[in-house]
């Protein structure tokens, strides 16, 4: 009997460990095919965390926790972009502050308008800030 709890503790141990190296960043991708040459997850994070709003996040807000980059949906059938979202990410909580949508196909990014719900292209979401200021 010892000997069971110490191998079901053993395992539960290597795989609690496992898991806990995958990056808590991504999501597992339901079932979709994308093309070869088309973006990937990363690549799209990577577009995505060197836009100069994303950049300069935390020199405009006094927030507690650090800026985390977080991907929310793949590609699908219903929505054919990455849906990534960049906020702030406490011990308890993230809190999103921009939602983005990337396209795999030629990573052009778009701005999803919690106000209005509308996705907007990115240019257009910065003339309206502009505009706001």
């Amino acid at each position: 009997m010892k000997k069971f709890i110490f191998v079901s503790i053993g395992v539960f141990c290597i795989l609690f460990a496992c898991h806990g190296k995958q990056t808590h960043y991504k999501r597992e991708c339901s079932s979709v095919s994308i093309a070869v040459d088309s973006l990937g997850v990363d690549e799209a994070m990577n577009v995505v965390g060197k836009l100069k709003e994303v950049v300069e996040l935390e020199h405009h807000r006094k927030t507690k926790g650090r800026k985390a980059i977080v991907q929310m949906q793949s590609p699908d059938k219903t929505t054919p972009y990455f849906w990534i979202q960049v906020g702030f990410s406490t011990s308890y909580r993230f809190e999103p502050i921009y939602n983005f949508y990337v396209s795999p196909k030629n990573g052009s990014v778009f701005f999803y308008d919690t106000m209005t719900d509308s996705i907007i292209t990115i240019e257009d979401w910065r003339m309206s800030v502009q505009k706001k200021k």
